[in-house]
């Protein structure tokens, strides 16, 4: 937080001590607030000036801290794109909701792990109800996950 010119007390609107503000991994691609252009430190994952979640926010690009038009898709200033900045928490592994769907596909676990759950209980009732055969359901998704022809998960966001 220094290396940005941010002190390390938080706002008073904040409290004293929250440590659940923090992100101890963090994703360094994503320094500047969206919603009001503020410098992030690293491991920050709210604005201690607007409060908006990091990687949220249209009006300010998040790797430059320039204002930008919400209808262009990159930064004038720093060629950076600005519709699909996702955070490292947010992104889904393509390969273990791959081989989940190709060895537990009939169970729905794949679907479940990508966050659609109602598709995961249909695939987990399919299976049930076909003596296994729906299993196919899965494991051909688990294949198209491999292949990337599925290629987000429930919320849009990008496998990694």
């Amino acid at each position: 937080m220094e290396k940005h010119g941010l002190s390390k007390a938080l706002p008073s609107f904040f409290g004293a001590d929250m440590p659940e503000l923090f992100d101890p991994a963090g994703d360094e691609t994503l320094r500047y607030c969206g919603n009001c252009g503020q410098a992030l430190g690293a491991g920050v994952f709210l604005c201690e000036k607007c409060g908006c979640a990091k990687g949220l926010g249209n009006r300010y690009c998040k790797c430059c801290g320039q204002k930008i038009d919400p209808a262009v898709e990159l930064c004038m200033n720093c060629g950076q794109s600005v519709l699909n900045v996702y955070t490292k928490k947010e992104r889904k592994s393509r390969v273990a909701a791959g081989l989940l769907g190709v060895f537990l596909g009939g169970a729905g676990l794949h679907s479940f792990y990508l966050g659609n759950v109602r598709k995961g209980v249909v695939q987990l009732a399919v299976t049930v109800a076909t003596c296994g055969v729906g299993a196919l359901w899965g494991f051909v998704e688990g294949v198209m996950i491999l292949a990337d022809y599925i290629d987000k998960d429930a919320k849009g966001v990008p496998l990694d």
